[in-house]
């Protein structure tokens, strides 16, 4: 959601880090008790360069000024189809969903954590990247573990595997 608000405009944002099951392990305070807030209008202000599609990766295929960073598990990036061709966009690079996050509490790791494991996986965090995934969900996460370590505004190719998989077989 974090993505999600700041592509329509919302930039004070915040994440539980470690999600609900952390801060209940923390014995924080909890209620089922519904908020009471007062109504506001919010005005959408579509922030486009938080955004890729389908022709913006072409066009970046065929002269590449941003790093496609695929978030996918390294299994699902390095397979190949029945004809052989490599389950990914060409160019990309891997950066697993699994290995953004502390394996032992759930959050997502420290900044030296994440710029080792960045550079581990050959993206240059001072170039333009992309975050992709399967369905451009998970690549959201991907944006967000860039924006820790300092990189503000990383756009997530919405369309991700699945439409670029049907798209260039055609």
């Amino acid at each position: 959601m974090w993505w999600v608000f700041r592509l329509f405009g919302h930039e004070n944002v915040s994440i539980l880090d470690g999600g609900l099951r952390l801060w209940a392990l923390h014995n924080y305070e909890l209620s089922s008790q519904m908020p009471d807030f007062a109504k506001e209008k919010f005005t959408i202000n579509l922030n486009k360069d938080l955004i890729r599609d389908y022709a913006a990766i072409q066009k970046n295929m065929s002269s590449p000024s941003e790093q496609v960073v695929d978030c996918r598990s390294s299994e699902e990036f390095n397979s190949v189809n029945e004809q052989g061709i490599a389950n990914h966009i060409p160019g990309a690079k891997n950066v697993a969903y699994n290995d953004l996050f502390d394996k032992e509490n759930g959050r997502f790791k420290d900044r030296q954590e994440l710029l080792e494991l960045f550079e581990e996986n050959n993206v240059d965090l001072s170039k333009p990247m992309v975050a992709s995934c399967l369905t451009g969900m998970t690549a959201c996460s991907l944006a967000f573990a860039a924006h820790l370590t300092g990189k503000s505004s990383v756009p997530v190719y919405y369309g991700s595997w699945t439409e670029f998989s049907k798209k260039r077989s055609n």
